[in-house]
């Protein structure tokens, strides 16, 4: 049998502090013998996502620092050198300040670029990237530039887990633009009033498969996701593999 999921399930078995994790990971071994196949749209967005909230994170960082060096440098007093405590309780105010800032003019997930700043503090600690120049551009070029190579190896080391795996590629697909058409012109309340695009993508994919490829099942932490699949399926008799939806 063949298994698939979405990008929520690779991001919640990359963090140990993810509310699904521990469930995503049990699921996972159950589905350790099947062959896996990771769809191109789950691949494409994870990328795209990690690569987004690692940089983002990184430069919130390097900016709470930057402006922390400022404070020291424009000091009146040259004995001015905050305790290692009073150093990371500054950056820390000054990365949450940050996050308000993007999420007020940007509109970006905070909690989860939040995530990232811990995860990646939990390698550098602040004082460290303060003090040592070195370490501090050693941080942004593992981090930053290679941002991308960085996402690749969590998806590697997700379908690697399973006995087999594949990967699909949208050229692979001929009913794919049909499955678009159908999903948008669809009389059901599915993908949050269809403006999910992510999602939209992603199921579009997955039924192409079931159709083209044979019966492929899925699994997500997403509600809302695996509901809408299961009713578009079902509204245009498409039979599809079993559609598990883990819940918290």
């Amino acid at each position: 049998m063949k298994t698939s999921s979405d990008v929520n399930t690779i991001f919640a078995y990359g963090n140990r502090d993810d509310i699904f994790n521990k469930k995503v990971l049990l699921f996972r071994a159950k589905k350790m013998k099947y062959k896996y196949v990771l769809l191109s749209n789950v691949s494409a967005s994870f990328v795209y996502t990690y690569k987004d909230r690692l940089s983002t994170g990184c430069i919130v960082i390097e900016k709470a620092i930057r402006e922390e060096k400022k404070k020291r440098d424009s000091s009146p007093s040259k004995s001015y050198k905050p305790s290692l405590f009073s150093l990371s309780e500054n950056v820390n105010n000054k990365i949450s300040e940050y996050l308000v800032e993007l999420q007020r003019d940007n509109n970006i997930n905070v909690k989860s670029v939040r995530i990232f700043i811990d995860l990646l503090l939990s390698d550098y600690s602040i004082p460290r990237l303060y003090e040592e120049d070195e370490a501090f551009a050693e941080f942004k070029e593992k981090y930053i530039i290679n941002a991308e190579k960085r996402a690749f190896e969590v998806i590697n080391k997700f379908v690697r887990f399973f006995r087999r795996y594949d990967f699909m590629y949208i050229e692979n697909y001929q009913k794919y633009d049909e499955w678009k058409i159908k999903i948008k012109s669809s009389k059901e309340q599915v993908f949050d009033k269809k403006r999910d695009k992510e999602d939209i993508e992603i199921a579009t994919e997955f039924l192409s498969f079931n159709e083209e490829f044979g019966q492929l099942e899925f699994f997500t932490c997403d509600k809302e996701c695996g509901e809408s699949i299961k009713k578009i399926a079902k509204e245009y008799r498409r039979s599809v593999g079993h559609i598990e939806i883990i819940r918290k």
